[in-house]
């Protein structure tokens, strides 16, 4: 039999690659994604947000199972925004486009806080450290981004891991 030997080192080289060099590789382009969405938490946090930011994001595996998880006490507040000014993003949650800005506050007089407390300060609250006010942030959107990023970005990672394998 004529080329067994470079059947059986293309076999061992794709053994290789799924058991090593994809797995190797996507963990390092997961954590990539994982720095990049704790960077723009960071940056979209100091411009928009008013308070402690705790967010972390790292990229995880078990077995052939990938994820990226975010955790924090302010990661909501960030993703999906906060305050009665800010329409939630009907993109991110489709039922989201029924509650609109104000839709569980003034707009209906389900007020979720104290009324006067409302009208005192027109939509804004104090926050620790004292003398701060906000009225809330916008949604930052970058998980939901991330994972949108992601649906695209892995298949050619395995890609170029079989390629340099069957090369």
């Amino acid at each position: 039999m004529q080329g067994t030997a470079a059947v059986l080192r293309r076999i061992d080289a794709l053994k290789d690659a799924l058991n090593k060099d994809i797995p190797d590789s996507m963990m390092k382009h997961l954590g990539d994604a994982a720095k990049g969405a704790n960077n723009d938490y960071s940056s979209f946090a100091v411009s928009n947000y008013v308070g402690p930011i705790d967010v972390s994001v790292h990229a995880e595996r078990d077995g052939n199972e990938y994820r990226i998880v975010a955790s924090g006490s302010t990661l909501l507040f960030l993703e999906f925004g906060t305050g009665i000014h800010y329409p939630r993003p009907s993109e991110m949650l489709p039922e989201a486009a029924a509650y609109p800005a104000k839709s569980w506050s003034a707009g209906h007089k389900q007020y979720l806080t104290n009324p006067k407390k409302f009208q005192k300060w027109n939509g804004w609250w104090p926050t620790p450290p004292a003398g701060m006010i906000t009225d809330g942030n916008p949604a930052a959107n970058i998980f939901y981004e991330l994972g949108k990023e992601i649906e695209w970005s892995t298949t050619p990672v395995v890609k170029t891991e079989l390629k340099k394998a069957l090369q």
